[in-house]
């Protein structure tokens, strides 16, 4: 869903909700890829 968001350039304000480190760990490296300074 993320990388759909940003191949569009559709950028909302994020909140990552997972127990799964994995999961999360990929969540992060797409926003900070994409979102940059707005997600940090």
């Amino acid at each position: 869903m993320k990388l759909w968001l940003a191949e569009r350039e559709t950028f909302y304000p994020v909140e990552i909700h997972t127990a799964n480190p994995v999961g999360r760990a990929n969540m992060e490296r797409i926003l900070a890829r994409y979102w940059g300074e707005q997600y940090w």
